[in-house]
């Protein structure tokens, strides 16, 4: 098998810049994240604990709650 050291260095290079694309894609996406990421419509944030009913016990989530006294 004989290799064309051209099409060699062609493919080198093509993968080196994909996989630079690909970190700096990465470390954007998560240096960056958008605020409609990271709350709720309602402004909660998505990973907000639930929340307990003093009186019955039952689990909350935070969400249920924002929207009850919204009055949504």
């Amino acid at each position: 098998m004989t290799f064309n050291k051209a099409k060699d260095k062609q493919l080198l290079v093509i993968s080196v810049l994909i996989m630079i694309m690909t970190v700096v894609i990465f470390f954007y996406m998560f240096a960056k994240t958008p605020e409609s990421l990271k709350t709720s419509r309602n402004g909660v944030p998505f990973f907000t604990p639930a929340a307990i009913h003093p009186e019955s016990g039952e689990i909350l989530s935070i969400e249920t709650l924002v929207k009850h006294f919204k009055g949504n």
